[in-house]
């Protein structure tokens, strides 16, 4: 399963920060077990990609500069947890919304 996540579009410019979104989650009680930096190569975008603990799910934002620009929530077959929820919720409480046609 994949939920792609990211600014509303009438706000395109509603730009996350690491620290946000590492309270946000804890705050849904979803812990973050590792994170993985990729830096730009040939493009201006980043990678950072968390897990967490017991799970098949992980959560990859793409990033600028500026800030977290994009989220995919990526869930393993085998894993039957609510925490792709919990993590949506988390990143709506901070203004960004789940794109309901990608889901799936």
């Amino acid at each position: 399963m994949e939920a792609y996540v990211g600014p509303p579009e009438a706000h395109p410019d509603v730009v996350l920060r690491r620290e946000q979104v590492l309270a946000a989650l804890a705050a849904e009680g979803v812990a973050v077990t590792r994170t993985e930096e990729r830096p730009a190569t040939d493009s201006p975008r980043g990678r950072w990609a968390l897990s967490f603990e017991g799970s098949g799910v992980s959560l990859h934002f793409q990033e600028t500069r500026d800030g977290l620009v994009f989220a995919t929530v990526e869930q393993s077959a085998f894993d039957a947890s609510d925490l792709p929820d919990r993590i949506c919720r988390a990143l709506e409480s901070l203004g960004w919304q789940v794109d309901q046609e990608n889901v799936g």
